[in-house]
């Protein structure tokens, strides 16, 4: 019987500024996660190039969530399962917001 490889979730994140590839390079640092080299070139589903961080894992992506507006950090995240996949924005990146208040009707009641 073979070996089924077990598949991993790996997530990256793609500064979109010196200043945001400054601040996530520290806190890699900070975690001893800073890979040699720091950043990767990796191709999406589409073939385009994206120079990116490998980073530890979700909690890291959602703490730099929480510091975007007060450190100014402007990235992109990525992910994907197994190494051999191109990577992709995951479905919760990528989402559009949808209004799901009933839209009132006017001049009257409904």
């Amino acid at each position: 019987m073979k070996n089924l490889e077990k598949s991993t979730y790996e997530w990256f994140v793609e500064p979109h500024d010196s200043h945001t590839n400054k601040v996530i390079a520290e806190r890699l640092a900070t975690l001893n996660m800073l890979t040699d080299p720091a950043c990767q070139e990796l191709k999406d589903k589409k073939g385009n190039d994206h120079t990116v961080f490998i980073v530890p894992g979700y909690p890291f992506i959602n703490s730099l969530n929480h510091s975007k507006s007060n450190l100014n950090l402007r990235f992109k995240v990525f992910g994907r399962k197994n190494k051999n996949n191109p990577i992709e924005e995951p479905i919760f990146e990528s989402r559009k917001r949808i209004n799901l208040k009933p839209k009132r009707k006017e001049g009257g009641k409904s």
